[in-house]
């Protein structure tokens, strides 16, 4: 999706704020922390709407009962789990 720039203005002291708040969390720069963001609210708005929200819950651990290797010693009967998810409240 392309991007669209336009301008914000914005206090000096809370633009310093920011600035740290982006350095902190280690973004590349301002744009991609606003988006972050914005993001973040809107999907707070809509858990605040109940309206469905998707997910999804990734498990990673052993799937049964481990069988120890006759050369290492170590166990390594390994899966992954995926559970696609929709909820509405």
């Amino acid at each position: 999706m392309p991007l669209i720039r336009f301008g914000v203005s914005i206090d000096k002291i809370l633009l310093s704020k920011f600035d740290r708040f982006i350095k902190d969390k280690k973004y590349t720069n301002r744009s991609e922390a606003f988006r972050d963001l914005i993001r973040h609210e809107l999907i707070q708005q809509q858990w605040k709407g109940c309206q469905e929200i998707a997910g999804a819950i990734i498990l990673h651990g052993p799937h049964q009962p481990a069988q120890k290797s006759t050369k290492t010693g170590s166990s390594e009967s390994k899966t992954s789990f995926l559970k696609l998810a929709s909820v509405k409240c």
